[in-house]
């Protein structure tokens, strides 16, 4: 039986924390916007809401994706390795094109965080697939 003392030698103090929260909330010192413009006023309103669409469907998709984990059962393996050629589909077909034309049109606007989550989940099945062809053999 072990006993958890933690140390706290490096953690910042309540007050300290709570000037960080608020000073990056919205509205917050360091969240206001000096010669920015914000992505409403960038952006025309239909891209925003095609951008909108996207971030949904693509959540969705992921949902699926992630609920697979941990892939224990035959019928788990064979929605996880559907679910990543649905997102393989999603990310050639609706992700990419969008990408392309919003970098045409508005170069400053960035759709990285979309790539990452689809990026997060490939390696999640490599290393999942990496480690069922071990088992394997």
């Amino acid at each position: 039986y072990v006993t958890f003392t933690p140390k706290a030698a490096g953690v910042l103090s309540s007050t300290t924390a709570t000037s960080a929260i608020a000073s990056l909330s919205p509205g917050g010192v360091l969240m206001q916007t000096v010669g920015q413009q914000s992505i409403n006023q960038m952006v025309p309103t239909d891209i925003q809401g095609e951008l909108k669409h996207l971030y949904i469907a693509a959540g969705e998709l992921l949902r699926h994706f992630w609920s697979c984990f941990p892939v224990n059962t035959p019928f788990l393996e064979e929605k996880v390795t559907k679910m990543k050629t649905n997102l393989e589909r999603f990310q050639m077909t609706k992700l990419r094109p969008f990408q392309e034309k919003i970098q045409r049109q508005y170069l400053s606007t960035n759709v990285s965080h979309l790539e990452d989550m689809f990026q997060t989940a490939y390696n999640k099945f490599h290393i999942w697939q990496t480690r069922r062809m071990m088992r394997k053999t």
